[in-house]
């Protein structure tokens, strides 16, 4: 008995002092908070430099309808529906769940958003009060000590246009 326990012993230690080390959550929760932030603030300004400087160049979002944005139609799609509101009344996007593991560079963030905004009509007939939710799915990657969103999932939400439902 006297071999077998300091060789058990030595086992246990030995496996876990090789277990990875826990990721620091709430700091890098605080800094995915940041950055998307950033993003709301440059939505809100409708500055595009600054919308797009939190975008990795292999940037995707598949859509609902199973289509690929990337990059270029990213900043693409921002001017144009920036060229339609005359002013964002509100935008709030929160992390409801995140979930990082070692080695802690890459997070799955689940967020929640809530927007509304003042948009034109199409026939330039005036302005509608459009309210937008969805919930993300999105994975956060860590480069060069900056957390970038490399890819949202859209799980749905909902349109209002003047408090009342829209089905696109």
């Amino acid at each position: 008995m006297r071999i077998t326990f300091p060789l058990m012993f030595f086992a246990l230690s030995a496996c876990a002092s090789q277990q990875p080390a826990a990721c620091p959550i709430d700091a890098i929760r605080t800094e995915i908070d940041a950055e998307i932030q950033k993003g709301v603030k440059a939505t809100i300004d409708e500055d595009i430099d600054a919308y797009m400087d939190g975008v990795p160049d292999d940037y995707r979002i598949v859509e609902e309808d199973g289509s690929i944005t990337d990059k270029e139609t990213l900043r693409a799609n921002a001017l144009r529906n920036w060229a339609v509101i005359d002013e964002t009344r509100e935008l709030v996007i929160t992390i409801d769940a995140m979930e990082v593991a070692p080695p802690c560079t890459e997070a799955k963030v689940m967020t929640s958003q809530r927007w509304e905004r003042l948009m034109r009509r199409r026939d330039d007939s005036g302005s509608d009060v459009v309210l937008t939710t969805q919930k993300h799915e999105e994975r956060w990657r860590l480069q060069a000590g900056r957390w970038f969103n490399a890819e949202i999932v859209e799980l749905g939400g909902e349109i209002f246009v003047n408090g009342e439902p829209y089905e696109p």
